[in-house]
């Protein structure tokens, strides 16, 4: 699934789940998950994996699957490139 971040910018928006944004939280946005999903991802580059949970509806840069935070994107460790390809699997 191709993922890109969004970054601080949006930091204190009021996401589609009514909660507001933080890009220190390790949140999602999908554009058709039920809100409240919990997905794990994974790098397969270099294998870190990281839970998130789908809070926003997003992304709708073409291309792009899931939007998740810094913090997420940091994890896995794609930060500085902003987008990558990861393992999407939902959590149970």
């Amino acid at each position: 699934m191709n993922v890109t971040d969004y970054g601080q910018s949006h930091d204190g928006n009021i996401a589609s789940w009514h909660e507001k944004f933080d890009s220190s939280l390790m949140t999602a946005a999908h554009r058709k998950l039920p809100m409240g999903t919990k997905l794990t991802l994974t790098n397969p580059a270099n294998e870190k994996s990281v839970v998130v949970r789908v809070d926003d509806r997003g992304t709708y840069t073409k291309g792009r699957d899931l939007n998740i935070t810094r913090k997420a994107a940091g994890e896995l460790g794609f930060l500085k490139e902003g987008h990558a390809k990861l393992k999407v699997e939902q959590v149970q």
